[in-house]
């Protein structure tokens, strides 16, 4: 099975690939850089036509996406250009090639809003990021496709950190930590992302799933309990409100607990509670892996 991975080099792909690399797969790796197989620019539909024509996927995970919530908000042609446009030519493909190649794309949790945890239909999109998510799912659900709405914690393979990267460099280094005690989440491991991906890959499910932990939790007490893990003091961890956090210029969503039964009964699994994920996470950051 030919799978041709989309944004291999970014912040998610470069965590997932090395999981996906222990399938058996035939893996091809596109980049915006020259860093991987294939190089292209797939807001161009001539770019995206050569690569596919190319590679000619049975599977497509899209992982492009511009995901800093503020600088959609102030570029918001250019985020158009990645998380809504990419899907456009990607569909348009195979429309034209009448492909029976299977698109996977990853989307987010910051569609919901609201009290959570919130089911497939409950979307509340309450900033320019969130609209041009859900923009670009509505494209890829005119092709055989399975979307999910994700986050995820974990080791950063890539210039750009994750949540408990922050986290385990600001307690090792002993930095003063704010985190929300009213934003709330059930994001996944990478590991566990990338495992529940092989899945989607062999099934081919269609529609939109949410895929997370179970029992979401605060920022403010996944940090605490991060720490906990790691055996790290928390002292220096103080809460606040995101409503007190003035540095952001777009709206950011309270609560994006997510009820992810429909993709536990569709694929026959059980996902982690976020305790579990959390305890998995700082063994790996306590192993330096």
């Amino acid at each position: 099975m030919k799978i041709l991975i989309l944004g291999s080099s970014g912040l998610l792909g470069s965590s997932i690939v090395p999981v996906l690399s222990t399938f058996d797969h035939d893996i091809k790796l596109h980049t915006f850089s020259n860093d991987g197989q294939y190089q292209a620019d797939l807001s161009s539909s001539k770019q995206t036509n050569l690569l596919f024509d190319n590679v000619q996927p049975d599977v497509v995970i899209n992982l492009i996406g511009m995901t800093d919530v503020d600088l959609c908000e102030k570029l918001p042609q250019k985020s158009y250009l990645l998380n809504v446009r990419v899907l456009e030519n990607i569909v348009d493909w195979i429309h034209r090639n009448n492909s029976k190649c299977h698109l996977i794309h990853i989307s987010t949790d910051h569609l919901y809003d609201g009290t959570g945890p919130h089911v497939e239909d409950h979307i509340s999109l309450m900033n320019f990021y969130a609209f041009s998510k859900y923009t670009g799912e509505v494209v890829a659900k005119n092709v055989r496709s399975t979307v999910l709405r994700t986050n995820f914690i974990g080791h950063s393979h890539h210039e750009k950190v994750s949540l408990t990267d922050w986290l385990y460099n600001s307690l090792i280094q002993g930095g003063n930590i704010r985190v929300f005690r009213d934003v709330l989440f059930s994001p996944l491991s990478v590991f566990t992302l990338s495992k529940m991906i092989n899945k989607v890959i062999q099934s081919r499910p269609t529609g939109v799933f949410n895929l997370g932990s179970k029992q979401g939790m605060s920022k403010s007490d996944f940090a605490f309990k991060f720490a906990k893990e790691l055996n790290l003091p928390s002292n220096l961890i103080t809460t606040i409100s995101v409503e007190q956090f003035d540095a952001f210029e777009a709206y950011r969503p309270k609560d994006m607990r997510m009820n992810c039964s429909k993709f536990e009964n569709t694929l026959n699994v059980e996902l982690p509670s976020l305790d579990e994920e959390i305890k998995y996470v700082a063994r790996r950051y306590s192993e330096g892996i």
